[in-house]
């Protein structure tokens, strides 16, 4: 979050610094509804790419050798052994990095805080951040224990829902 918001400063970033160069005005990131959700989906890709290229990458090395020299002496296209042979060894680690990143959106918390505190326009309020929100800032207990339980229940069904999809393939 430190790093985002010094590239993409008004006053120092290095972005702003280009724009600036280039004959443009200064653009205020951070405060503006129109580019805060394409930054904020950019930095979390960058965050979590290193992350998931790790899981690929083993799931990758776990491939029998074998099974690929199996295909091109069947004949098969580099397609049809990506098709055929890869894809469905990765099916688990997708899965995984699929549901992983799909909770950890819904949880969203502590960037939102540093970043921006809800604003601008209340376009960064996630479920986590309203809990906080309510519990902690407005105390309302209820409401905030409330809208945590909900996430937790939301998180539980979508893993049960997926864990079967982990139990099928072997």
């Amino acid at each position: 979050v430190a790093m985002i918001n010094t590239l993409l400063s008004p006053s120092i970033g290095i972005v702003n610094r280009v724009i600036k160069a280039m004959g443009g005005q200064a653009v205020y990131f951070m405060g503006s509804e129109k580019y805060f959700r394409p930054v904020y989906i950019v930095s979390t890709i960058w965050q979590n790419t290193g992350w998931s290229a790790i899981v690929y990458l083993c799931a990758l090395t776990s491939i029998d050798p074998s099974l690929y020299e199996a295909a091109i002496v069947d004949g098969a296209s580099k397609w049809s052994v990506f098709r055929y042979v890869t894809l469905p060894h990765l099916r688990p680690a997708i899965i995984l990095v699929l549901t992983l990143g799909m909770i950890g959106t819904w949880q969203v918390f502590d960037q939102m805080y540093v970043m921006t505190q809800g604003g601008p326009a209340k376009t960064t309020l996630t479920p986590a951040y309203l809990s906080y929100q309510s519990a902690f800032t407005q105390q309302h207990w209820g409401q905030g224990a409330a809208i945590a339980f909900l996430l937790f229940a939301f998180f539980l069904g979508f893993a049960l829902r997926f864990d079967s999809c982990f139990l099928s393939v072997s």
